[in-house]
């Protein structure tokens, strides 16, 4: 990986990436009015910006992706070929799968936001939030959270899931298997685990997302509850898999 990189003027902050297998390297410089993305000593076409943060390889270093401005619009560029614009892009929300075939990121145009999957759009929302894209780890599945109206839904490969007042982006996930989404949405003032289209009980409010183990069964997310005394009580919410499939168990366990 030796070669000589071009001269700017200015190398953007965040604006540099290693690929996994550390052969390949990338940045953005600015060079008078015009920046570019220099990979492997390769330049790329100019742009008014490139977003910091943005510049990402695949799992397989084979592919390169990052966001840059071309007037007042945003676009994802992937190997050197640029996608549609958009008035916003999310920062942070870009991913490629873990088979590195896919990828996609959030963004917006006109007031409303969408999902954009290897370039093609999904339906609109008014608002998108929790961790941006995310694909299952079998790379065959992608979810994000969408607003409908006021409230908040999961949408997986294009299929929407139950409207909650809020869903906790620390706890979007899939379980390792990639046959379950599971988070922590809120109703009503209270909290509960979702997995799938499956409900737990509702709870106070959510103190830590513990780690699961080798599949969802073993999925651990430590709650609290008022008890009849009006002190709090602290439970451990699990999910285990039965003939039904992956549901919340029916009886909590107590945490001191």
């Amino acid at each position: 990986m030796l070669f000589r990189s071009a001269e700017y003027d200015l190398i953007g902050t965040g604006c540099q990436a290693f690929s996994p297998d550390s052969k390949h390297v990338a940045f953005g410089g600015r060079r008078g009015g015009e920046w570019r993305v220099e990979r492997d000593g390769q330049e790329s076409q100019a742009y008014e910006g490139i977003m910091a943060g943005s510049l990402f390889f695949s799992p397989d270093s084979q592919h390169l992706a990052y966001a840059a401005q071309r007037g007042s619009h945003w676009l994802f560029v992937v190997d050197g070929k640029p996608g549609p614009e958009y008035d916003g892009i999310g920062a942070g929300t870009f991913a490629f799968s873990p088979d590195s075939k896919r990828h996609g990121f959030l963004a917006g145009r006109g007031g409303k936001f969408v999902a954009v999957i290897n370039g093609q759009e999904e339906r609109p929302y008014t608002g998108l939030g929790g961790p941006g894209l995310l694909f299952s780890p079998n790379s065959q599945h992608a979810a994000f959270v969408a607003r409908a109206g006021t409230n908040w839904l999961a949408v997986v490969d294009g299929k929407e899931g139950k409207e909650y007042e809020g869903i906790m982006a620390r706890s979007f996930s899939f379980s390792p298997d990639s046959r379950h989404l599971a988070y922590m949405a809120s109703r009503a003032g209270k909290y509960l685990l979702v997995v799938g289209d499956q409900e737990s009980k509702s709870y106070d409010r959510v103190l830590f997302n513990a780690a699961g183990g080798a599949g969802l069964k073993s999925l651990q997310i430590i709650v609290a509850k008022t008890g009849n005394s009006g002190n709090q009580e602290f439970v451990r919410l699990e999910a285990e898999e039965n003939s039904e499939g992956l549901k919340p168990k029916g009886n909590p366990k107590a945490e001191n």
